[in-house]
């Protein structure tokens, strides 16, 4: 089924959008894209819900979508501040709503005030946020590579081992693999590589490792599904990719001298 109005923000014109959406997948969406980047393209549809967005350096690409959407009356696409629906909304929250109504009122002219009001309603108390217009760019495609090292780990592995080597780093962590290992190492400020933490995989053959900046893999760890199993993906010189159901993500390496 198409629809044949798109609500997109854009001068001199006056819309309001609205849907309704299960919460907790909806909420997924927005927890794991918002430690990437404060704002993002959200799309709203009858398919689903996406997000798609790099953070500003453009380190870190990622994407997650959920079929959540339960009724709307168009498709959106417009730039939000994921922070504020991440921190501020109580259906986000376990044992809240699970439906909320999602309303996106764009005024035609800034002189009406807010360019953009969004709303949350359950359980017949409305909450309401301003904000201005995001211009922000949405990951159309994604990352066409190949990688030397494919391997599937549980969610709590690889979600734990990262955020923990990523903690403990000055500011690099090194993924080695092993045959039927990945060895993740954390540097210490005088660039030794101090701390480690071997997690058991499939076979991946033995290799040469890589490293990846430590503040990017904390935010992907801290935003990444606590459910189910990732494939992890990377190599010397390659990029970290983290894959499953609905959502994935892509870390630039850092490349040493």
């Amino acid at each position: 089924m198409s629809y044949a109005h798109t609500y997109e923000f854009a001068e001199n014109q006056a819309w309001d959008f609205e849907a309704t959406v299960s919460a907790p997948p909806f909420a997924d969406v927005v927890t794991a894209v918002e430690p990437i980047s404060d704002d993002a393209v959200l799309e709203i549809g009858p398919d689903g819900v996406r997000s798609a967005t790099f953070d500003p350096a453009k380190v870190v690409a990622v994407e997650a979508n959920r079929e959540c959407v339960q009724e709307t009356d168009g498709e959106l696409s417009v730039g939000l501040p994921l922070h504020k629906l991440e921190g501020n909304w109580p259906g986000y929250y376990p044992g809240g709503n699970p439906t909320y109504t999602l309303s996106v009122h764009h005024s035609a002219s800034s002189e009406d005030g807010p360019a953009a009001k969004l709303s949350h309603t359950t359980e017949g108390q409305q909450k309401m946020d301003a904000f201005a217009p995001r211009d922000r760019d949405t990951l159309e495609e994604w990352p066409d590579r190949e990688f030397d090292y494919d391997t599937q780990v549980p969610a709590p592995k690889i979600r734990g081992a990262l955020f923990g080597m990523a903690s403990a780093a000055d500011s690099l962590v090194r993924l080695t693999p092993g045959a039927e290992t990945i060895l993740l190492e954390a540097d210490d400020e005088n660039g030794e590589w101090e701390y480690e933490w071997k997690i058991t995989v499939p076979d991946v053959g033995l290799g040469d490792p890589q490293v990846y900046s430590a503040d990017y893999l904390r935010d992907i760890a801290s935003g990444m599904w606590p459910t189910g199993e990732y494939t992890v993906r990377f190599g010397p010189e390659q990029p970290l990719e983290l894959e499953r159901d609905g959502l994935r993500y892509i870390q630039a390496p850092r490349l040493m001298d």
